[in-house]
């Protein structure tokens, strides 16, 4: 399995997922059957189309609060088949998984994750906390971000789509289901997420709020293999994201211009939550800023000179904090100081993902 990060996390599903393809999949590694046995072990435990968001050595009451490590859980296999092409692992092994996934978000599941009729996925209400930005104070979350989620329903569409590829492999008769479904949603994204007037993506919209919150999570709707976005739209959103978020070692949860942004990542324990995911810089995020930014410009030597005082600062890092190993979170105004665990899987394993996008 896949630590989170130490000195105190154990094994998390959301974290296990981003952190697979870079730590099995990229460069020399050739840890392929490793990468299927993470895979194997977290689908062992869905239920009702969920994968765990925290696995539990005790007794086994895993934790299922979350809407998205079963939609990274897909992004995983299809990272497996697009560096390897087997088809065959995944049909044999995960095929039963995805489709339950695919069933229980569309007919609904636990926290009130369900399809809404317009193809996109609402979850949880006011007291939720099922995406990665999951701060708890007081049992009440710091971010509640619930309703239609941005980075969810891009998951969604990259899910829908890959199940759809691969379906049509097989002649498993789901893919013409999926196929209209997927341009259900890929119609309906453009409308309920993009904002001309700011010309961004809302960060989650539900029956009270358009979130005009300047978040990274926007940026996966570009990064994802399959993206829901016209170029232009892909274009607008990495603009905006570079712009607010961008800093030497990571991207910022929340733009220094948004209500509510907190510079310092320091203080006791409450502080620290308020702070977490709202300017907060983490690592893990320039993996997928590296694979939008390579979409929209053509220039692979413009993406480099983004990337590369990144890379640099993190060398660095290196010898400062969890020696060798990258932080899970640094402060979002400068000098962004290092915090939180002292080397955190998901960190490495996307800051090295976005090199090996870059430098193969």
């Amino acid at each position: 399995s896949i630590v989170a990060g130490y000195q105190w996390f154990s094994e998390w599903g959301r974290d296990a997922m981003i952190a697979l393809p870079g730590l099995t999949l990229q460069g020399k590694a050739k840890k392929e059957k490793l990468c299927l046995a993470v895979l194997k072990r977290f689908a062992r435990c869905e239920s009702q189309g969920i994968i765990p968001n925290y696995l539990d050595h005790g007794d086994n009451k895993h934790a299922y609060n979350t809407v998205d490590a079963s939609l990274w859980f897909a992004w995983v296999l299809q990272q497996y088949y697009l560096k390897t092409g087997d088809l065959k692992n995944i049909v044999s092994y995960f095929w039963p998984t995805l489709k339950n996934i695919f069933h229980f978000y569309k007919n609904g599941t636990l926290h009130g994750i369900k399809m809404d009729s317009n193809g996109l996925i609402y979850a949880g209400d006011l007291d939720s906390n099922l995406t990665w930005m999951d701060a708890v104070i007081e049992d009440k979350p710091v971010t509640a971000r619930y309703g239609y989620q941005v980075e969810i329903n891009a998951l969604w569409f990259n899910l829908l789509s890959a199940m759809h590829e691969w379906a049509v492999s097989m002649q498993d008769p789901l893919a013409d289901e999926l196929r209209k479904l997927s341009l259900l949603v890929k119609s309906s994204f453009r409308k309920v997420f993009w904002c001309d007037d700011r010309e961004y993506l809302y960060d989650f919209v539900n029956r009270d709020e358009q979130s005009l919150s300047i978040r990274p999570n926007q940026m996966f709707a570009v990064s994802l293999p399959y993206s829901p976005l016209t170029m232009a739209m892909a274009q607008k959103v990495m603009v905006v994201v570079k712009k607010h978020l961008l800093t030497p070692y990571g991207l910022r949860t929340l733009s220094p211009e948004s209500m509510g942004y907190r510079g310092m990542y320091k203080g006791n324990q409450r502080a620290r939550d308020m702070a977490y995911h709202n300017g907060t810089v983490w690592p893990w995020l320039l993996g997928h800023f590296a694979e939008g930014l390579m979409k929209v410009m053509v220039d692979r030597k413009k993406v480099l000179k983004i990337m590369n005082p990144c890379w640099k600062a993190l060398a660095k890092h290196l010898e400062d904090y969890g020696l060798g190993s990258i932080a899970e979170v640094f402060s979002g105004d400068a000098p962004h100081e290092p915090n939180g665990c002292i080397s955190q899987a998901w960190s490495v394993a996307e800051v090295l993902r976005s090199i090996y996008l870059l430098k193969k």
